[in-house]
Parts: structure tokens; C-alpha cells; sequence
């Protein structure tokens, strides 16, 4: 059964941040509320919307608790995992958690029913299989990207350039 009045928003902290970085240059970084206007814009107001964040944080980094909590407060159900850093050769290693963001949005309920509409800020290829399967059950599919949209992406119903106006320079 799909929830008609339902929007579901996951973003992957981790690839809009650094497809951003790519595209535009190191200092500039995402705003979440403009990208939550973004994802807005355009929709009825009353809908009911379920934002969640994956993202990958070095624990020991003030900054970055800050940051997780920020996101917290505009509404964004937080799913953190923590770097890893390799003391031998300074390299940091960060967690690849689409399968744990895969395995959220297939479990993911309201109200017993699926969202009407799922937006995912990530082009990643991971991901299209999931988009296939949901398609298929009459949910409407909106991909949000930065520099590319994997070509293995199909049956969405809409893609998302992200550009300037979702970033700020640090």
C-alpha cells in the first residue's frame, strides 16, 4: 500500500559532499537547508516528510559532532558511522554504508505503508536495483546528483542536477 501524502528524503552525506568537492572545488560544502528547499520546492505543503542523512564522521572532530547535530535539528533522522584512521600510513577509511542505506529504505514504513514519493540525494549505481523494485510497487523515484548520474540509474521519474544554490564556500 503506498502512503499518499508521504515523501521520504535520503541523502548520502558522504557522496554529495565529496562529488561536490570534485565538481566545484574543496572549499565549497553543502547546505542542508537548501537542499531540503530543493527537495521541497515545487510539492504541496502538507505533506509529511521523513529526511534521513547517512554519513561518515571522525568521532574525535568537534566539528564534525557539530555538524551531525545541526542536521539533527532540521529534522534529519541521523545515520553516523565512524572513519577509520590507518596510524601507518595516515590514510583515513571511511565506511561504505549504502548496503545499511539500501536495507533502510526497504524497511522504511509509514504508517504500515510505503511512501508515495522517495528522493535520494546519491548517484550511485548501488542503487538502482532498489529503484527498480520500488518502482515497480508505484512509488515515485527522484534522484538528486552532483556531477553524474550512474547510466545503470533507470525508472526514476525525475533527476535532480544539484548545483550552486545548494552550496556554501567554508
Amino acid at each position: 500500500m503506498i502512503a499518499e501524502r508521504d515523501v521520504l528524503f535520503v541523502v548520502d552525506g558522504d557522496y554529495i559532499f565529496r562529488s561536490a568537492q570534485a565538481t566545484y572545488g574543496k572549499e565549497y560544502r553543502i547546505s542542508y537547508p537548501q537542499l531540503q528547499d530543493l527537495m521541497k520546492r515545487g510539492r504541496e505543503r502538507d505533506l509529511c516528510y521523513h529526511m534521513a542523512v547517512f554519513v561518515t564522521v571522525k568521532s574525535e572532530r568537534n566539528t564534525q559532532l557539530g555538524f551531525v547535530s545541526r542536521l539533527s535539528q532540521l529534522g534529519f533522522d541521523i545515520h553516523a558511522f565512524a572513519s577509520e584512521y590507518d596510524v601507518l600510513t595516515g590514510e583515513v577509511h571511511r565506511k561504505d554504508y549504502l548496503a545499511e542505506m539500501v536495507q533502510f529504505i526497504k524497511d522504511f514504513r509509514c504508517r504500515g505503508n510505503y511512501p508515495r514519493t522517495l528522493v535520494v540525494a546519491s548517484a550511485s549505481a548501488a542503487l538502482a536495483d532498489l529503484y527498480i523494485g520500488l518502482a515497480y510497487l508505484g512509488v515515485v523515484i527522484e534522484v538528486m546528483y552532483v556531477d553524474a548520474l550512474s547510466a545503470k540509474i533507470t525508472d526514476i521519474h525525475k533527476s535532480i542536477l544539484l548545483g550552486e544554490d545548494v552550496l556554501y564556500k567554508h
